[in-house]
């Protein structure tokens, strides 16, 4: 959509996280078989809001997140703010880029 309720973009931020372990996702099947450990590190996310793209992205160096604007970059601080700012902007996060964790 365009320009989505508040309270949607709300309940998709808040499903959200910076870790997600794959096992706790997916199942194993077999005799004696356990999901080992998969866990990635979220490391952008693309937003949506009315006919227009950016991107929040975590910068590895600093720990810190950015937001990517058309020319525009700003310095947006921890996942709280850039969960924040999603909600508070009407930003839908439409596709999450994740990185195997070590």
């Amino acid at each position: 959509s365009p320009q989505a309720p508040k309270d949607a973009i709300r309940g998709t931020v808040e499903a959200l996280g910076e870790e997600l372990d794959l096992s706790q996702v997916f199942c194993v099947t077999g005799t004696g078989a356990s999901p080992p450990a998969c866990r990635h590190r979220l490391r952008s996310v693309l937003c949506y809001f009315k006919h227009h793209y950016s991107v929040f992205a975590h910068n590895e160096e600093t720990g810190q997140w950015l937001l990517f604007d058309d020319e525009d970059v700003q310095l947006v601080g921890q996942w709280a703010d850039v969960a924040r700012a999603m909600v508070n902007k009407r930003l839908q996060p439409s596709l999450l880029f994740y990185e195997r964790a070590a």
